[in-house]
Parts: C-alpha cells; structure tokens; sequence
C-alpha cells in the first residue's frame, strides 16, 4: 500500500535530513523530530484579550468552545503559495482537518465547536473569545493520513489513464477514534487537488462536523465542493427513522442499498464536465458507528469499496483482512485494501447526553443555518392534504413462501398508514418523501426534513425549510420518541 512513500522516504533519509514531502502537498517532518515536542501546559487567560499561540512545525492547536459561546481565531503571517505543494517562499500555512487558513482573515468557532489546527511549518495563531480549553500538541498521526491521500491521488491518476473507476474510500474503526475527522481530511486533501469526492455518511446518531452535514436517523451521499460550513445544495439522503443502526438492521441494510444503487448509477451517467469531474474524484464513506465485521463486508459490496481504512480497531482490522484475504487482483492491484491506522490524538468522546444535545444542534442547523441566517416557514396542514405513513416489518413463515425456497422466515417490510395518535408526534421529526404512491415510499428519497411544532384537532403545524405548498404529501414517520426536538 505505502512501498512508493517508503521509497520516498529511504532516498532522503539521513542523520540531519527532513523528510520531504511528495511534490503536490505540504513538507512533512521526519518521524523522529517530534520526539523532543511536548504538550504545552493549560494556563489561565483573559477571554476579552486575543491570544497568540505559536505553533511548532507538526504541531495543532487544540480548542473547545462552550455550547454557548463563541471565539475566532486568525493565521498571523504572510500568504503560502496560491498552489498547494509549491513549498518555495512558503513562510506560514495552517489548516483545520485539511482546509487551508488563509492569513489575516478570520474563522469563526461557534458554540460546541471541538477543532484542531494543525501546522507543517509552524505558525501563529491567533485566538479571540471565550474558550473552555486551548493547548497545542504534537500531532503524529498527521503524517500517515498525508500518506493516504497522496496514495489516493495517485490511483486517481491511475483510474483517469487506464479508465477505471475512482477509488471509494470506506472509513470505520473504533467508537470516538476520529473517523469523522478523517473523513474531512481526505475530502479536503481532495479539494485542495481540484477534486470533488461523494462524501457518503452512514453514521445515522449525528453530524459533528459541520462542513460534512450529515442528518440524524438518515444516509446521504452528496458531493464536496467546497470547506464552508453551509448546508449542501445537492445531497441525496434516505430516511432511516431510527438513531442506530442496531435498532433495526435489515431495514437499515435495505436503506444502505437503495443509496448505493443510486449513488453508483450517478457516477456511472455523467455526461456534464462537472459530473465527469466528480465521478473521477471518488467516494469517501463514513462507517456506521461500532458496525459487525458482517455489516461492513456488505457495505464494501455495496458500494464497491476498493480501500478500507480501520482506525484504531486491530480485531476489526484482522477480521476484514481475512474477509479479503483471498480478492483477486484488477491490473495487479488487491480489489479491496485493508489499511490500519492509529487514533488521532485529542479526539474527545462524547456521552449519551452530549450525542443528544448534538443531535438537537444539528437539527437547528438544518432549519436555521449554521450562521443563523436561514428563515424557516411555519407551515398549517389539514390531515385531510398529508399522508402520515410508517414502515413496518413484515414476517412470513416457512408455509407461505413459494416451494424451493429456504426454510427459514423472511422479512420484508410494508408501507401502512400511521396507527399512533397524531398528538404523539408533537415535537417528532418526519420526513417528506418524493413519492406518488405509497408503494413508492420504501424505495424513495426525502425531500426534507420536516418539524411537527404542534398537532392541532385535524391539522398539523409543521416547520419548514422551503415555503409551502410542501412537495409531496407523503410524510414518514420514524422512532419518532427518540427523534422529538423542543425548543429548537
């Protein structure tokens, strides 16, 4: 996987030498020089005064905002070379999972934000607002994801000349191992490549990251343009109704598929350069949280993933590695790589509460915008203009199955009208499903999402992210006690 970086790397090793990085990113250090760095200590300081923190090269600045609150922080410094990998004159440079600060403007860090900046040549940086905590550190894993990318990029290249697909990247590992931040990393290395990869996320709890919007109890695929935290124009998402995956397994596994199957002939039927350019990116594939070795190995068949990367999980590793031990090659190369990787240093784990509260944020996104900027619309309908419709599964016994087939209970699922009361949906997210009947549900997109903000005698008040009328007037209703949001 890695001979061509190792290569690299024994052609300039030497007693004084640094590792340079490949030409197209930025220099990295050899392994052994952060070996001196340390951990600097927490201190006390003034929220109203702006800080400076200076970063040693392959150091981040690690920051966490209170819920409430609000900092910003700004790249002191001249300007690195408008082209990424041109190392001459460069002076400064800093990024943010892959996304390159420029110098003398500010970012902001909004309420909860957990982010690290991180620094190939050392930097200053400077912090303004309240912040609960904020120190640097040495980042060692840095070194091996600018190694997956460059590897990536390369077979990028080699899929453009010999006319194969892009690489589809699937990212899984341990719970709070920085899957998520991974993701960001590769999505924006590509950006920076003038590429525009399908992020797909299959974690259905919640989105931490606000530049990958993913939706709670949902899958989406959608194509990365651009490193702002706005909310994606053209993401296809599937309603899974549910927080876990665990919760219902065949149904999130009929969910996933539908997705890839749309996902997959989307890239195969582009005919525009911009659709060209993004079936030539590839794919980035967040994993679902804690998943079976079982659940991955059909998700690599389902989106025919070629590179598999296991943060730190050795079982989990072991286990799909013998999985593929024995995958033929395509033009001398394994059809599915298995790669470990460490955890990232300075990932937080987050409690049942937190996981809720992100969750709730999230949803305020979605109707408010990350900035706030949004106007959603306070939308009246009758029960008599909407369908309230549920997904349920269906069990046939070994007698009712045509002759032949296995003796075993099948599951299927059926699309019934809601049974509950419709008081029960107070608060309860639904989703507006682009569907003319309700056979169609089961296999159909969202539109949206929609909140019910209070359930009058026969009508519903639903906020909106679009005006009215409302697209289709089939609305599916999911685990809708655990998807009910109050005071968003």
């Amino acid at each position: 996987w890695l001979k061509a970086l190792q290569r690299h790397e024994r052609r300039h090793a030497g007693s004084n030498s640094v590792m340079v990085a490949p030409p197209g990113l930025p220099q990295a250090l050899a392994p052994g020089a952060l070996s001196s760095v340390t951990p600097t200590t927490l201190v006390a300081f003034d929220p109203a005064t702006p800080r400076i923190k200076e970063l040693r090269p392959g150091c981040e600045l690690r920051i966490i905002v209170d819920d409430d609150k609000h900092a910003r922080v700004k790249l002191l410094g001249e300007s690195p070379s408008p082209r990424l990998g041109s190392q001459s004159g460069v002076s400064t440079s800093a990024e943010i999972f892959g996304a390159e600060l420029f110098p003398g403007q500010e970012y902001p860090l909004l309420g909860g934000t957990r982010t690290a900046i991180y620094t190939w040549h050392g930097c200053k940086i400077q912090v303004s607002g309240p912040t609960m905590q904020e120190y640097d550190a040495p980042n060692v894993v840095m070194e091996d994801y600018l190694k997956c990318t460059l590897v990536l990029e390369q077979r990028r290249q080699r899929a453009d000349d010999l006319d194969l697909p892009a690489p589809r990247v699937l990212v899984c590992g341990s719970a709070f191992s920085g899957k998520s931040s991974l993701c960001q990393v590769l999505c924006n290395y590509a950006l920076r490549r003038e590429h525009s990869p399908i992020f797909v996320d299959l974690d259905t709890r919640y989105s931490s990251i606000r530049q990958l919007q993913g939706l709670p109890a949902c899958v989406s695929a959608m194509p990365v343009e651009h490193a702002a935290d706005e909310e994606p124009q053209r993401r296809l998402a599937y309603f899974y109704g549910h927080i876990d995956w665990s919760d219902n397994p065949r149904l999130y596994e009929r969910v996933v598929s539908h997705l890839s199957r749309v996902t997959s002939a989307k890239l195969a039927h582009n005919t525009s350069p911009e659709g060209a350019r993004v079936a030539s990116s590839g794919m980035v594939i967040n994993a679902p949280f804690q998943p079976t070795p079982e659940l991955l190995c059909k998700i690599i068949e389902m989106f025919e993933v070629d590179v598999v990367f296991v943060v730190d999980n050795e079982s989990l590793h072991a286990a799909l590695s013998k999985a593929h031990a024995n995958c033929p090659k395509v033009n001398g190369v394994p059809k599915v790589d298995v790669v470990p990787l460490p955890k990232a240093g300075g990932v937080v784990q987050a409690t049942p509460q937190r996981l809720r509260y992100l969750r709730a944020l999230r949803v305020r996104d979605y109707f408010y915008g990350v900035m706030r900027d949004f106007h959603p619309y306070s939308v009246l309908v009758d029960f008599t203009d909407v369908q309230l419709v549920q997904i349920e599964t269906a069990t046939l016994s070994a007698s009712m199955l045509p002759i032949g087939q296995e003796s075993q209970k099948s599951v299927e699922f059926i699309v019934r009208t809601f049974s509950g009361s419709p008081q029960s949906l107070q608060h309860a997210l639904l989703a507006v499903v682009r569907a003319n009947s309700m056979n169609e549900v089961l296999y159909a997109p969202m539109c949206g999402l929609v909140l019910v903000t209070k359930v009058e005698e026969n009508a519903l008040q639903l906020l909106c992210p679009a005006p009215p009328p409302l697209p289709t007037s089939y609305l599916l209703v999911g685990d809708f006690k655990n998807l009910k949001f109050i005071d968003i």
